[in-house]
């Protein structure tokens, strides 16, 4: 992916938007204790015609201060559940989760938005997971907190992303419906070497199952840790040691006991 300086005109990323430019790819989420594959994590990428391929760093704030939070959320939303009914039709029935802003959150149409997209392609509502950030829902805010409630009670799975790096309270995250929580790769890729980390990883496990919630491991980057989150008793798994992202032609059919050894 290229290393390009971040875009600066909002009328660019639209033109992006209009030409097909942007697309998904999909990292695969691990069971650490089965090595089956629990999840397909969709990331949008931008085939920019001059500065090659972009990570969202490169044009996401820009875009959701310009207003095409919305645009951005209904595209990754239509190509990740799409691409779930695609690859039920054969056979691989894999779950999949989408960011999604706090400004979309915040708004008053992203539930009936994911509703349609859900009836359109056939997919229950427990094989999407929304994620949202800590430090977004560390905001106090009504329609964010309507809209949780709703995608909830629609059956549809919520995740917390990067977790450890927000200031939420453990109250908040009873209040908005989470099913599982994301530590944040700051505290993963030191876990061997760092004893605070390995602390942070070890209780944020055991406050995580004590709330009914699965957690996940972001920033897997070898073997040590991956083996160190087993015994940490962390239920899923993510991470270039794993798998790169990548397109859905190229999603793996890999166990995760292969990457243990690695």
């Amino acid at each position: 992916m290229a290393d390009n300086p971040s875009i600066r005109s909002v009328v660019e990323v639209l033109q992006g938007l209009e030409q097909d430019q942007l697309f998904v790819e999909y990292q695969a989420v691990f069971d650490v204790a089965s090595g089956a594959i629990r999840g397909a994590e969709a990331l949008i990428r931008w085939d920019h015609p001059d500065r090659g391929v972009l990570s969202p760093a490169a044009f996401l704030d820009l875009a959701l201060r310009g207003g095409l939070g919305g645009l951005l959320t209904e595209l990754v939303l239509e190509s990740a559940v799409g691409q779930c009914a695609r690859w039920r039709i054969q056979g691989f029935d894999v779950p999949v989760s989408v960011n999604v802003s706090a400004v979309a959150l915040a708004g008053d149409d992203l539930p009936s938005v994911v509703a349609t997209v859900l009836d359109t392609h056939q997919i229950p509502p427990d094989r999407l997971t929304v994620e949202i950030t800590e430090h977004a829902c560390s905001v106090e805010n009504g329609h964010l907190r309507s809209s949780f409630t709703a995608l909830a009670r629609m059956g549809v799975r919520l995740s917390l992303d990067d977790f450890g790096m927000g200031d939420s309270s453990l109250s908040r995250l009873q209040q908005l419906h989470f099913d599982e929580v994301k530590i944040d790769r700051s505290f993963v890729s030191h876990v061997c070497h760092r004893p605070t980390d390995r602390n942070i990883v070890e209780f944020t496990t055991r406050l995580a199952h004590s709330l009914g919630m699965k957690v996940v491991a972001e920033g897997v980057e070898s073997a040590e840790v991956l083996r160190t989150l087993v015994d940490l008793g962390t239920d899923l798994a993510q991470g270039f040691h794993l798998h790169r992202p990548s397109l859905p032609t190229e999603f793996p059919g890999v166990r995760l006991r292969d990457r243990q050894a690695g």
